[in-house]
């Protein structure tokens, strides 16, 4: 568990982006609850001075599909940026808090924002300041457990709440997404 004060790291074992890919593609295509579309090019929605002119481009998009929705879902599109093992997390959720800000088109033309965006494989429950300031800006994590064989989770860095789906049991499980808590002394 991160502490808030060391360094948090992909995992996963992957030795390139490609592995990663390989591996969450061959679980997604097993999971009937979101249409998932690859490699999307987007643009940001405000343009803010000091960002580079460029077009942010997600690894994964994922729609839910009626059924998702039907069981419960209700936090619409979401993201995944999928990373090698052992990359740091500091960097990662930047560009994953800038694809919150970004709208992308999809091949039938229409323009989706994901509401959040998860970072695929981290299975680390992180705490501390790091897990605040995901939560606070709507990214989290996606891996494979490591308790049940097939387990697809996606989740808030704490691994509080998200989405769990066993590719086994053919069976989801789905607790609310908060973005983030109330602390101190704010109104």
């Amino acid at each position: 568990m991160n502490d808030g004060g060391s360094q948090s790291f992909t995992d996963g074992g992957y030795p390139d982006e490609k592995h990663a890919e390989q591996h969450l593609d061959s679980l997604l295509s097993e999971c009937p609850l979101f249409t998932v579309h690859k490699e999307l090019t987007g643009r940001y929605l405000v343009s803010l001075p000091f960002q580079a002119d460029s077009s942010p481009r997600i690894d994964r998009l994922l729609i839910p599909t009626k059924r998702l929705l039907e069981a419960g879902w209700m936090h619409g599109p979401i993201g995944i940026e999928i990373k090698r093992h052992e990359e740091k997390l500091g960097k990662v959720v930047s560009q994953c808090m800038d694809y919150t800000s970004a709208s992308f088109r999809l091949s039938n033309g229409a323009v989706v924002i994901p509401e959040r965006v998860f970072i695929w494989h981290v299975s680390e429950r992180i705490s501390g300041d790091l897990a605040s300031v995901m939560n606070q800006a709507r990214v989290g994590v996606a891996f494979l457990s490591p308790y049940e064989s097939g387990r697809l989770e996606i989740t808030t860095a704490d691994h509080q709440h998200g989405l769990t789906w066993s590719v086994e049991k053919k069976f989801a499980n789905i607790s609310a997404i908060p973005s983030g808590y109330k602390r101190g002394n704010r109104n």
